[in-house]
């Protein structure tokens, strides 16, 4: 009979550490809670003044001090999370995927695993080019262009429909006790807000003629009874000093013919 190495585990086996007890499982949850609160950083959130999204800044702020970085986060397939994020620009790739896991959005990634990805100009997934090393300088990427990146939730396919919609409702509750951005916003980012407000500024805001039709339409009905009642009296005062005068023609506006 054939025996079998110590520790070997066969197909279909399960190994023993793989199972966690009730009780591993709520120490090891608070051990990650009193890390992630050993990590937190300083930092203030705003909303965006079209409320589409977010503006995180660790503080205190400083040009010289911070990156800037677009942040795409996937809660679940369809659904993006749009952050701006101002960050030390010493922080590494992992980092910052932690510092989007414990703090942004009042921490509501907390007990997800995300995972960092590049995204395109259009805060689209970048498929074509490898995601950055966990270990890498994230200022460095930025550097060279590359300054989007997309967030997906590991395992994310396992949200079900309720845990989905806890996500959406708690971000949106959360936006609306933010304060509104006044600082300046990338144009990328502006351009959002001017394109549905213009509809409605135009039409408020116009000031110019009205369209010919309308004029023709509404001043010539107004103006023929001025011009009616000039012309009868003209008519009147040339007919008493001229006997002889011919009438006003009065298809042919205000002209006497003598």
């Amino acid at each position: 009979m054939m025996e079998i190495p110590a520790g070997y585990v066969g197909r279909g086996r399960v190994q023993g550490s793989a199972w966690q007890s009730p009780e591993a499982i709520a120490a090891a949850r608070e051990k990650k809670e009193q890390d992630d609160a050993s990590k937190s950083v300083p930092f203030e959130e705003f909303k965006s003044p079209n409320g589409k999204y977010t503006i995180f800044r660790q503080i205190p702020f400083s040009e010289t001090t911070h990156k800037k970085a677009n942040a795409y986060i996937e809660l679940y397939k369809g659904k993006i999370e749009k952050v701006i994020i101002y960050f030390m620009k010493r922080s590494t790739c992992n980092e910052f995927c932690d510092l989007v896991r414990r703090q942004i959005l009042n921490g509501i990634f907390k007990k997800y695993e995300l995972e960092l990805f590049l995204a395109d100009d259009n805060g689209d997934f970048d498929d074509e080019n490898e995601p950055p090393p966990s270990n890498e300088i994230l200022a460095k990427i930025i550097d060279i262009g590359l300054d989007s990146f997309y967030f997906k939730i590991t395992n994310s396919w396992q949200l079900s429909q309720e845990d989905k919609d806890n996500l959406v409702n708690s971000i949106n509750e959360h936006k609306k006790g933010l304060n509104e951005y006044q600082g300046a916003l990338p144009d990328e980012y502006s351009d959002d807000d001017s394109d549905e407000d213009d509809g409605d500024n135009n039409l408020n805001e116009y000031q110019g003629p009205l369209p010919d039709e309308d004029s023709d339409d509404d001043d010539s009905d107004d103006d023929d009874g001025d011009n009616n009642d000039s012309k009868n009296a003209l008519n009147k005062t040339d007919s008493d000093s001229h006997s002889n005068s011919q009438a006003p023609n009065n298809e042919g506006g205000c002209c006497i013919i003598l």
